[in-house]
């Protein structure tokens, strides 16, 4: 990745004049080191003596290694801050799919109120927990569909009435207010 955004070694007229202008015994010689598999050993040699002859680059300036290290922080911050927002967006779809879901839950629920409440008294007629809860879950659903249609006065009255009905029941009393219902 580095030598992808790496600057390129300018091959114009400066650099082909300094290789010319070498002895040929010394272009031999290190022509043969390329051959034997020291290219990047012989451009680093050949860059330094004419950075150091000329006092001018024949080439664009290479990358030092903090500003190496640097730009694969950057695009590892970046490749984070992408996997972040993909995750938050998947989140935020999820969410809606929920709510969607019990928005679609809710308008069959507005079919059957009386049902509903008819179901949750005879829950609470079992004296099981697991029947309290799920009692509870319902008389819930009963109250956001109340909020939704701006009836909370009329729930609020019939959960009073059911909470007097079953006042010598603790364990019931306590899951309604557990679930924040109206006391």
């Amino acid at each position: 990745m580095a030598a992808a955004v790496s600057p390129e070694v300018q091959d114009g007229e400066g650099l082909a004049g300094r290789i010319a202008s070498l002895p040929a015994e010394e272009k031999d010689t290190l022509l043969t080191r390329v051959a034997s598999g020291e290219g990047a050993q012989v451009q680093a040699l050949l860059l330094r003596r004419f950075r150091a002859a000329g006092g001018s680059e024949p080439t664009a300036s290479a990358r030092t290694a903090a500003e190496l290290w640097q730009a694969a922080g950057d695009r590892k911050a970046a490749r984070q801050k992408a996997e972040e927002r993909r995750r938050s967006e998947e989140e935020a779809r999820k969410a809606a799919a929920r709510a969607a879901a019990y928005a679609r839950h809710l308008d069959e629920l507005a079919t059957r109120t009386e049902a509903a409440w008819q179901e949750a008294a005879a829950l609470i007629e079992t004296k099981r927990p697991r029947d309290y809860d799920l009692a509870v879950t319902l008389l819930r659903d009963l109250e956001a569909l109340a909020d939704r249609q701006s009836d909370s006065a009329a729930f609020t009255k019939r959960l009073l009435e059911l909470r007097a009905q079953h006042q010598r029941k603790p364990s019931l009393l306590d899951r309604f207010d557990k679930a924040g219902l109206p006391r």
